[in-house]
């Protein structure tokens, strides 16, 4: 049942509470077997579910775990994978002409090419690639472009890719090939990240691709702030960046007010860049890529009684991306007085984020939550309220009937995916009995790569009652601010 558990795991996480949550899962007793030969599905399995992710560091440490036992072919195709991701090809090269040169499938006969030429043995390069181009069909073309390359040719820029991989990148990357500026669909979260880091890239398709790359986690914000760098704009654009009023939503306006933003030193005005496009990506409804596009420079602005008016967008924009202990910093300002008429509360969120405790929490002041959050979000007050007090249920803290009456024709209209039977059914078993390993797969695999999107809040809000029953309470809390602050709250 196990290894059937972690088959069904999502390859795609964008919730930085479900990444973590795989990652403590798939890394749990990861000390070396006595014998793993008979635990090779079990292992492999958590290796590329870890690979597939994104987490590299990680899959290298099971791996690392497993020495000195012998891993098998697919174990180091993943490991040479992860070196020619890291452009390591000193070390990729030592694999694929060390542990695997007995392997004769079309990717290991590209390796051994590569590595040939990298090392100076070009003839030899040139007759393993010949003897690729005549009896191999599945070998992209753009590998023998890059072969090529290395030989001294002058490359043309590429058109597009067939088949991509970490070996391919790392390739292209020695011959310094210059690669398509439309970004490839459909690849590992890993490759996007690899496309991200080639410096014979252009710059949009560094950026694109990055941006993919960081929302599942396979690139670190602080990464993905010097690729936005590399975009130039004029002085005059910089600064009008935050007043500009015809400002066209999506990349390069991502890139722009990150720019504007590191270029001020003044917290204020760094806040208020970044306040910018947080409130701009909250209206297009794609907050939780912006939230990591910005998470390194609003890491930087520390919560301070000056800065109170930016709590409500800095809050939400760190839980979305998984800064849970800054967030719940800001959230803790943004709480500590009562706000005005005009003011947006985060109460809500301190209390989903466990600022409040339970028995704090009475009909009272839920009550009064909901008149004043009716007026404050207007149309769609229900539906949201409905997120919300479900949240609330899910970490068992009571709403009022009179408050459930005023939710139910939301219920009408929100269109919400649904989880099969069976595996909810699974999760309130595994739950009720306190298994907390199999609850925690099985809410890996419910949220599924769709996470925490608005059509899946029926689901995730499951995940949350039952990790909160097994005793993971810190995280149902931040899964649930996470799903508070993606439903608008």
């Amino acid at each position: 049942f196990v290894v059937q558990l972690l088959s069904l795991l999502p390859k795609k996480m964008s919730s930085p509470t479900q990444r973590e949550l795989a990652k403590r899962l798939l890394l749990t007793r990861a000390e070396a077997p006595q014998s793993i030969s008979s635990k090779i599905p079990l292992f492999f399995l958590r290796v590329n579910a870890l690979y597939l992710m994104g987490d590299h560091e990680s899959a290298m440490k099971l791996m690392d775990a497993a020495s000195p036992v012998r891993l098998n072919e697919a174990l180091l195709k993943i490991r040479a994978e992860i070196l020619f991701h890291r452009h390591d090809v000193k070390k990729a090269c030592a694999l694929v002409q060390g542990e695997a040169q007995e392997f004769k499938s079309s990717y290991w006969r590209q390796s051994k090419a590569f590595c040939l030429a990298s090392s100076g043995n070009e003839t030899q390069a040139i007759i393993l690639s010949d003897i690729l181009a005549e009896r191999e069909d599945d070998v992209d073309p753009a590998f023998f472009v890059g072969m090529d390359a290395l030989s001294g040719t002058r490359p043309e820029p590429l058109e597009s890719f067939e088949v991509y991989n970490s070996l391919l990148a790392s390739l292209l990357r020695a011959g310094n090939v210059p690669l398509p500026k439309s970004l490839p669909q459909n690849l590992l979260i890993s490759d996007y990240a690899s496309l991200a880091l080639s410096p014979n890239a252009p710059v949009v398709l560094r950026i694109n691709a990055g941006e993919r790359a960081a929302l599942g986690g396979a690139l670190a914000p602080s990464i993905l702030s010097n690729i936005y760098r590399l975009q130039k704009f004029s002085s005059g654009l910089l600064e009008q960046a935050v007043s500009n009023p015809t400002l066209e939503w999506g990349p390069a306006a991502r890139a722009v007010l990150i720019q504007a933003a590191m270029a001020e030193t003044a917290p204020r005005n760094r806040a208020k860049a970044l306040g910018r496009a947080i409130a701009l990506s909250r209206k297009r409804d794609d907050l939780p890529l912006t939230a990591r596009a910005i998470s390194y420079p609003l890491r930087g602005i520390r919560p301070s009684l000056q800065l109170a008016w930016f709590a409500p967008l800095a809050a939400r924009s760190l839980a979305s991306s998984g800064d849970f202990i800054l967030s719940k910093e800001w959230i803790k300002l943004g709480t500590s007085k009562e706000p005005d008429e005009e003011q947006e509360s985060l109460w809500h969120l301190g209390v989903l984020s466990g600022q409040f405790q339970a028995k704090d929490v009475t009909s009272k002041l839920l009550g009064k939550w909901h008149q004043k959050n009716q007026k404050f979000y207007s149309d769609n007050f229900s539906s949201k309220a409905r997120v919300f007090y479900s949240l609330l249920n899910a970490i068992e803290i009571v709403v009022p009937n009179v408050l459930w009456r005023d939710v139910i024709t939301s219920e009408k209209v929100l269109a919400s995916y649904q989880a099969p039977v069976a595996l909810r059914v699974l999760l309130r078993n595994a739950s009720k009995t306190g298994r907390v390993g199999e609850t925690i797969a099985l809410s890996l695999i419910i949220l599924g790569e769709e996470g925490i999107d608005r059509k899946n809040f029926d689901a995730a809000e499951e995940v949350v009652a039952a990790l909160f029953k097994v005793g993971q309470k810190d995280v149902a809390r931040k899964l649930a601010l996470e799903i508070a602050v993606a439903a608008g709250l």
